[in-house]
């Protein structure tokens, strides 16, 4: 490759404007009076294009000139041999080099790649070690959503490159806007990032440059991320870090981490501020900081002291807003705490809140406010310190639901007659719900509750007798308020008020609509799953086929509500070890669940693996099939790291074990295993589970020595997520103990052995054959001694 006329103008006026817009703004314009000199012409195309830089959003001014710049068409590169490739046309442009599109012509077979290049004129010793150490961070990773390193050398005129995996996407923001995607899948683009940045971190590499441009989304969805140039290795070289000055060089301000400004040590926790901010603009539609001035005093200032608005306070659409107010709120703003320290710890932990958020379960993000902290308790079933607020978070969902029908309701009224009665019952309804929330909720105003503390427990009591008193004559709308408050009670952990509660509506309905409504299933189907959650599985029973009978009434509808009821049968008689009903029942589930959902829903998943479970110790054939057909589905249908995932390939990797193919058993618990360690981080409760299951398999294929380590990993584990006695930690006690018996080492097996019994003993004395195992092997050791 034959280096251009550095005098060429286009390319002066590149790296002039280049060079220009990595000094600070208020030496620019010094700078370039002294590198243009007397040309008048090239002075004034660079202070536009500056102009142009300066009048955008600081995170797009460098763009705007960059595509201007593309647009000039770097000839005496294009058609050039790079390696075994052929540059085709500029894909981007910055301070550091160009990436271009390129072709391989070496080799018989096709390829598209991005390649990389070093600025002629810029091969400076900083930016050649840049640019090499980019090259050696991409060498070391191998994700799916991180695009791959494939190729590196140096040019002919001694250019440093290297070729990477061609993404033919957009950036991430710009992806979500294009297709008007909804708020779920926005948070599974997301989750994506965050299994590509825990990788990196898992890794040692720390990106530092997080930003929408970086992160990219092809036509199928799939994320990638790109740009390590200021990637840094955990822990490697001499530990120093550049100043804040020289860093301010290479950072994208708007999604700088405080400590970055500050020029403090950089951590994985300075990822996990960029994670926050790039989820701030997701889902708010904006930048979490907004400034009208480009002065770094200002910007650094504003990165360093000033806290971001709520996101669901900078948004305009009432949904939106609600759907962000709370969780989604807290999460973002626990990454962008400005104290490095009180971030999450991984972007595992940052992706299993979304996850939980997901799901409609507590996050675990430490709370800022008080009525998060309320709201919070009162879902973990805390009891008294539940406030109005917390109530009225919970209730507003029922205004959110009625509303909703009676929208509903309206549209159906334009389509026939009979349908407009029921629309205008569902509307009433709606307005009777709302009103009633609205007064309830002026109980704790403080101007009316006359200094009175006003609990949770006080409050909803209230609301039941409010009821009898003022919705004698509607029925219909007291059953579904009584159905709110029923929840609420079960959160707060008070299941038989809650049962109370649910028993009222339940004859409310029964009264109104009569036996075989549907409602009516529906009622008993939430009091028989509240007395299963107890324990109470001979009370859920009679309810659970009560309800069976309603809802096999309506065989021309096909019900999710009939399939839960199935698979909740199957789950009781399963407990009394009638194995054969309970896999009529499980595969009766599946069967109505893929009438209803259709054949490929993670529902039907869901079932598949409860009959998976189930067929393991009865068929383990059936049961690799079953969870073959589980994990294929799951696969296609969920995020790559969904939780549900790793339970299929758990599932399946104890179905080939049974049958005897250890090391794919192995193959598939190892993935689970890396599944949970992304999610969850290295330290979960749930890690140990795949530990156990590793163990086993290590034992089955003669090599103890890796069982034990396995094992005494899951049992150390357990001891820092379980409370000592619990249950959990039984399992990989015995199983410990049991191998270093078998290995005649009784002194150290004899108290995991006495461990293990006590435990059994005290929380699962239903089980005999494992007590009475452990109690042989004691009574063993005890004679050798």
């Amino acid at each position: 490759m034959s280096e251009p006329d550095l005098n060429s103008g286009w390319l002066r006026l590149r790296e002039i404007l280049a060079d220009a817009l990595e000094r600070p703004a208020d030496e620019r314009a010094a700078f370039v009076d002294a590198a243009c000199a007397e040309d008048v012409e090239l002075r004034a195309e660079i202070q536009s294009l500056l102009q142009a830089h300066d009048a955008d959003s600081p995170v797009d001014r460098v763009e705007a000139a960059v595509q201007r710049l593309i647009a000039l068409n770097d000839d005496s590169l294009l058609g050039q041999r790079v390696g075994q490739y052929r540059l085709v046309r500029v894909i981007d442009y910055g301070g550091m080099g160009a990436v271009f599109l390129a072709e391989r012509e070496v080799g018989d077979f096709e390829q598209r790649v991005a390649i990389k290049l070093v600025r002629l004129g810029a091969r400076t010793t900083e930016v050649v070690q840049r640019f090499l150490h980019e090259r050696q961070i991409l060498a070391r990773l191998d994700h799916p959503n991180i695009a791959r390193l494939l190729d590196g050398g140096v040019t002919d005129n001694g250019q440093p490159f290297f070729a990477m995996e061609y993404v033919e996407g957009v950036p991430i923001h710009r992806y979500c806007q294009s297709h008007q995607l909804d708020l779920p899948r926005r948070l599974a683009l997301f989750q994506q990032i965050c299994s590509a940045v825990h990788y990196a971190h898992q890794n040692l590499v720390v990106h530092r440059d997080l930003k929408p441009a970086n992160i990219l989304v092809k036509a199928d969805g799939q994320v990638k991320l790109l740009d390590f140039g200021i990637a840094k290795l955990i822990a490697v070289g001499d530990g120093t870090v550049r100043s804040a000055a020289t860093t301010m060089r290479w950072l994208t301000p708007e999604y700088a981490a405080p400590e970055q400004i500050r020029g403090e040590p950089i951590t994985t926790a300075t990822d996990i501020y960029a994670l926050g901010l790039i989820l701030y603009e997701l889902l708010a539609g904006r930048r979490a900081y907004e400034w009208n001035s480009t002065a770094p005093s200002v910007i650094e200032r504003t990165i360093v002291e000033v806290q971001p608005p709520r996101p669901s306070t900078v948004v305009t659409d009432p949904r939106l807003r609600k759907q962000l107010a709370g969780d989604l709120d807290t999460i973002i703003l626990h990454c962008l705490h400005k104290e490095p320290a009180r971030r999450y710890a991984s972007a595992a932990q940052l992706a299993e809140d979304i996850e939980r958020q997901r799901a409609g379960v507590p996050v675990r993000a430490r709370p800022d406010t008080f009525r998060y902290r309320a709201s919070k308790f009162v879902r973990r079933h805390r009891s008294g310190l539940a406030a109005a607020a917390a109530i009225a978070i919970t209730l507003m969902g029922g205004i959110a639901a009625t509303s909703w029908q009676a929208r509903e309701a309206t549209e159906q009224s334009r389509i026939a007659r009979s349908e407009r009665d029921r629309a205008k019952q569902e509307a009433t309804k709606a307005e009777q719900v709302s009103a009633f929330l609205v007064t309830l909720f002026k109980a704790s105003d403080p101007r009316g509750a006359l200094g009175d503390t006003i609990t949770a427990r006080a409050l909803l009591e209230r609301g039941v007798a409010q009821l009898e008193r003022d919705l004698a004559e509607q029925p219909l709308v007291r059953a579904t308020l009584l159905d709110t408050i029923g929840r609420v009670y079960r959160n707060l952990g008070n299941h038989d008020r809650a049962i109370s509660v649910w028993q009222d509506a339940l004859a409310l309905r029964r009264n109104a609509l009569g036996a075989q409504h549907p409602d009516v299933g529906r009622s008993l189907l939430r009091l028989a799953m509240v007395h299963r959650q107890t324990g109470q599985h001979a009370a859920a029973e009679p309810l659970l086929e009560e309800a069976r009978t309603i809802f096999m009434q309506q065989l021309d509808q096909p019900s999710a509500d009939l399939a839960t009821v199935l698979s909740s049968l199957a789950d009781i008689h399963m407990i009394r070890f009638d194995v054969s009903q309970a896999e009529q029942l499980y595969r009766a589930a599946v069967n109505e669940r893929r009438k209803a959902l259709g054949n490929e829903h993670p529902d039907v998943a869901n079932d598949l693996l409860n009959l998976g479970m189930l067929l393991l110790h009865m068929n383990p054939a059936q049961a690799d099939s079953v969870f073959s057909a589980a994990l294929s589905m799951q696969r296609k249908l969920l995020p790559k790291d969904h939780a549900d995932v790793f339970r299929a390939l758990e599932g399946l990797g104890s179905a080939r074990a049974r049958l005897g193919q250890l090391d794919t058993a192995e193959t598939l618990h190892r993935e689970a295993l890396a599944m949970r360690r992304r999610l969850l981080g290295q330290r979960h409760g749930e890690i140990a589970f795949s530990l156990e299951s590793l163990g086993s398999i290590a034992e089955k294929k003669k090599n103890p020595a890796a069982a034990e380590s396995l094992y005494r990993e899951a049992i150390e584990i357990k001891r820092e997520n379980f409370a000592a006695g619990h249950s959990a930690i039984a399992k990989p006690l015995a199983q410990l103990a049991f191998l270093l018996h078998a290995q005649n080492r009784c002194g150290e097996a004899a108290p995991l052995l006495r461990e293990a019994l006590h435990i059994r003993q005290t929380t699962d004395p239903k089980i005999p054959a494992q007590i009475t195992q452990l109690q042989k092997a004691i009574t063993s050791c005890s004679a050798v001694h």
